[in-house]
């Protein structure tokens, strides 16, 4: 395969650009992430919301010595008590659990903020991009979708489709392993255990021959082959896709997208869940599953178009500099940068889908400056 240039040079971001505020909802380990990454490439000033003070305290004391922080504690449960502490700020970024967004957003958007949320329910994201004619009342971007998957998959999928001129085949296969696994399942917990339990629970969208089709989460299991590392694979999870699907349909013939994990995951799992009521699954795979240690991110995107390929490929390891994780660095990370180009009026206002609206150049560009090398090759 041969490597192509992934950004042009104008595409580069300045590495300080006056941000105008934002505010941050959550300060877990995402959360944090993506304030430091605001603070440190220019946003004035950074508004934390949290319900746990104890949290919201220590992270809050770590970050004001990059900038100006503000800490806000609330009720998340309570939209209306939040967004009326949030005069002055221009984009409100949600690190929440999905379950919590679509009121917020709701409120967000009629207060004349951007909203930028992870995504990771497709129902709910659906339901926030219906907001769309409020937004463009308002003069204001919708943005939900905007971590690792769905976010970066979905915005770099659709740079390929445009770079092939239109594609027969985009799949994205995308995961958050430990560098050193351990027990039955060979994982830790990257992320929280409400978004990995939703990974597993209902159906998933898919594109087979331009038309919709629904999998089950952990079926199609295939090999996964990368430079460097043990037996992999990969398999449907729900969520993932979110918009690629609908966003395609008609157009391209095959779209998936499917998680990587250490070889013998989805089967280990499956067996484990048998035995394990759904009421209890998260107790269950909190108490097996360790919260700490060393991890990485995988990503491949695969375009095709006749025999033609593309590929982006990105390796993201825990970095000791910032304590932060793989996870909540290709996670975090992203999600400010599309909150950056909201908050500067760079996105369009109303709904932005992010394999339609969102440029590939300056998220590459931005991952490159934060130390995340996206690599587009040819084979």
């Amino acid at each position: 395969m041969s490597v192509l240039p992934a950004t042009s040079a104008s595409a580069m971001p300045a590495s300080k650009t006056t941000l105008p505020p934002m505010a941050i909802l959550g300060t877990g380990r995402v959360g944090q992430a993506i304030a430091r990454d605001l603070l440190m490439h220019g946003a004035e000033r950074v508004v934390l919301v949290d319900m746990d003070e104890n949290r919201l305290g220590a992270v809050g004391e770590r970050l004001s010595a990059l900038g100006d922080v503000t800490r806000l504690q609330a009720d998340l449960h309570d939209p209306i008590g939040v967004m009326s502490l949030l005069e002055g700020v221009s984009t409100v970024i949600s690190a929440v659990p999905y379950r919590l967004n679509l009121p917020l957003a709701r409120l967000a958007v009629e207060h004349g903020h951007n909203w930028v949320d992870l995504g990771g329910n497709t129902e709910v994201v659906e339901e926030t991009l219906a907001l769309d004619g409020v937004a463009r009342e308002k003069g204001v971007s919708v943005v939900p979708d905007a971590g690792l998957q769905p976010g970066l998959g979905n915005i770099l999928a659709g740079d390929l489709y445009r770079r092939l001129g239109g594609a027969d085949e985009l799949r994205v296969l995308v995961g958050g392993l430990p560098q050193h696994p351990e027990g039955e399942l060979k994982y830790q917990l990257v992320f929280s255990i409400e978004g990995l339990l939703n990974e597993y629970h209902g159906t998933v969208r898919t594109l087979w021959e331009t038309q919709l089709r629904e999998r089950e989460p952990l079926t199609d299991v295939e090999p996964f082959m990368w430079t460097g590392m043990p037996e992999l694979e990969c398999f449907h999870t729900s969520g993932s896709a979110s918009t690629l699907p609908a966003s395609f349909q008609g157009k391209v013939g095959r779209v998936e997208v499917k998680t990587v994990r250490y070889a013998g995951h989805a089967a280990t799992l499956e067996r484990l869940f048998h035995e394990v009521p759904i009421e209890n699954r998260a107790s269950f795979l909190t108490s097996m599953l360790p919260a700490e240690g060393e991890d990485l991110v995988l990503m491949r995107v695969e375009g095709r178009k006749g025999s033609t390929r593309l590929a982006y490929e990105m390796e993201d390891r825990a970095d000791a500099e910032t304590s932060f994780s793989a996870m909540m660095r290709t996670t975090g990370y992203p999600a400010a940068i599309v909150a950056s180009l909201a908050s500067t009026g760079q996105l369009p206002a109303g709904a932005v889908v992010q394999e339609r609206d969102v440029p590939a150049e300056p998220i590459v560009a931005g991952l490159r400056e934060r130390g995340i090398q996206v690599h587009l090759r040819e084979s």
